[in-house]
């Protein structure tokens, strides 16, 4: 699926050094709406998530087809030594296979580049009775050798 994204889509990734434009980003907050069948957060919290693409503290990773449509974009965010995957959207009315895989291998290939010691993907539902949860924590096990727990303790 990796080489079938590579040899079908352009990939482009955004931060600092080459910032979002806002048609860029209002293209990827469209294609995680109609993704996900509604809007699933504010406009402030999506500028948020601009700002930090374009001030180095996150990374946009788009691909696009021969017409130039957006197909598949992933959202990773910097923390500490720590990379987070964070928000993702693909259109899959367009393709019969899963888009996401080489946009990933590229976040990881890119934080590793920059120095981070992890990449985290977050929480995988395995035994989730939602078909979409269950089939997004597939993905993320696609990627993991060694997958960890951690448990974090707050005040409540």
């Amino acid at each position: 699926l990796i080489n079938w994204s590579r040899n079908n889509f352009v990939i482009s990734t955004f931060s600092i050094n080459k910032p979002i434009s806002p048609e860029g980003w209002r293209s990827f907050i469209n294609l995680h709406r109609v993704a996900a069948g509604r809007v699933t957060r504010s406009k402030a919290s999506w500028m948020i998530q601009r700002n930090q693409v374009n001030e180095g503290l996150a990374e946009l990773l788009v691909a696009h087809d021969d017409h130039d449509r957006l197909v598949s974009a992933a959202f990773c965010r910097d923390i500490d030594d720590t990379t987070y995957y964070s928000v993702a959207a693909s259109d899959r009315s367009m393709f019969d296979k899963p888009l996401g895989h080489a946009l990933i291998q590229e976040a990881i290939l890119t934080a590793k580049a920059r120095g981070q010691r992890y990449f985290d993907l977050g929480e995988a539902f395995s035994s989730s009775d939602e078909i979409k949860l269950s089939q997004i924590a597939m993905f993320k096990r696609g990627f993991c050798r060694y997958p960890t727990m951690q448990i974090t303790w707050g005040s409540v």
